[in-house]
């Protein structure tokens, strides 16, 4: 279960509905881009997006509320802190933030993304509002940036992490929307190839992620942050140490049920950490030259219905990727994904002081080679720190 530090932040909004007059309705802030705004929303209706039927949805549940559509279409997290203390400064009871798909599109790191979210929910913070973080959605297979999803995934991770680090609650549309089945066919716009934009249908997919979550409702498996190896890397040891961050922001990680897999078959798992966050640690054990699928199997506390799931959350290659993709990186880039990022970071500082013969050591992170990971490793890491 949730530790006693996080029950505060993630019960306040719940008590809102509780403290207030009848005839004050609680006041949400919906802060975003164009998927808040409701572009492509095929709908009829005159109010767009997810908004106007999270009102009607919660009025179901029995919570009075208003949404304040403030999504603005186009606008990166960094164009998003340039208005985002006006909107606040209009007042509200919660901020439900969702922004950071055109940071994709402008190149943005999602390190930086996730810093500018922190930094919207820290000012709403100050005026006494609440924030609820949100992820992105998936973008469609044709989208001119990031097709395969591999960079959404990872802004949905790194905010999975920060929304624990910050005790706040975290609404997962791109979970949702990812395990949904025909989702671009059924609840995405077929006008826009480029992004990808919900429809009418999509719309209440989004309506309903977002009540689920205000209501106190778990319909979301445990969810991973950072992995290791990376998804997408190459030249990989037949013998690495396969790492996965887990959450779940809801009833809790069923830790008896949750282990890893490779290419389908479950490994031996270590599990440290609670059900609100585990890491889970395991090895490769001689494995062939070629392509691996890194595998996670578990389930939550959910009753009387647990939510399962059964994914594959890393592709990687033992050896060379055959279609070009590794070799060469910069210096520092550990998990092999091309870039030297706050992932690289974090999995250096767990090894940090290490020397050769400790079973924290391994030489990947020993940069100079002199048996001992420390601060000249920890330099020339720096030196390339977000090269790619």
């Amino acid at each position: 279960m949730r530790s006693a530090r996080l029950l505060p932040a993630l019960l306040a909004l719940s008590l809102l509905a509780a403290t207030r007059a009848p005839a004050q309705p609680v006041m949400f802030i919906a802060f975003g881009d164009s998927i808040t705004e409701g572009a492509f929303d095929d709908s009829g209706f005159d109010a767009l997006g997810y908004p106007p039927r999270l009102v009607r949805r919660l009025a179901n549940v029995g919570l009075e509320a208003s949404v304040d559509n403030r999504g603005k279409g186009g606008e990166t997290t960094a164009e998003a802190l340039s208005r985002i203390t006006r909107v606040l400064d209009d007042g509200g009871d919660g901020l439900l933030l969702m922004e950071g798909t055109n940071d994709i599109n402008d190149g943005i790191s999602p390190e930086t993304t996730t810093f500018n979210l922190a930094e919207m929910a820290r000012r709403a913070n100050a005026r006494g509002i609440e924030t609820v973080y949100a992820t992105i959605v998936p973008r469609v297979p044709t989208a001119r940036f990031d097709p395969t999803n591999r960079q959404t995934a990872e802004r949905a991770a790194l905010l999975r992490e920060q929304a624990w680090s910050d005790g706040r609650r975290l609404v997962d549309p791109f979970q949702v929307f990812w395990t949904t089945p025909d989702v671009f066919d059924v609840f995405y716009s077929g006008e826009d190839r480029n992004v990808g934009h919900p429809n009418g249908e999509g719309y209440d997919l989004l309506a309903d992620t977002f009540t689920q979550v205000l209501n106190d409702t778990d319909r979301v498996p445990p969810v991973p942050g950072a992995v290791r190896p990376a998804d997408g890397a190459s030249g990989v040891s037949p013998q690495a140490v396969l790492e996965v961050e887990l959450f779940d922001f809801g009833a809790g990680i069923d830790l008896e049920q949750t282990t890893l897999t490779v290419n389908g078959a479950a490994v031996e798992t270590t599990l440290e950490g609670d059900a609100a966050r585990a890491v889970l640690t395991g090895r490769l054990t001689d494995q062939p030259e070629g392509s691996v699928r890194l595998g996670l199997d578990t389930r939550d506390l959910a009753a009387p219905d647990p939510n399962v799931s059964s994914a594959v959350v890393a592709t990687f290659f033992v050896g060379e990727d055959p279609g070009g993709g590794g070799g060469g990186g910069p210096i520092g880039d550990v998990d092999g994904d091309g870039r030297v990022d706050g992932a690289d970071l974090v999995a250096f500082a767990l090894r940090f002081g290490a020397e050769e013969g400790d079973g924290r050591y391994e030489a990947t992170y020993d940069f100079d080679g002199n048996g001992v990971i420390d601060g000249d490793d920890l330099a020339l890491l720096a030196l390339d720190f977000g090269q790619s």
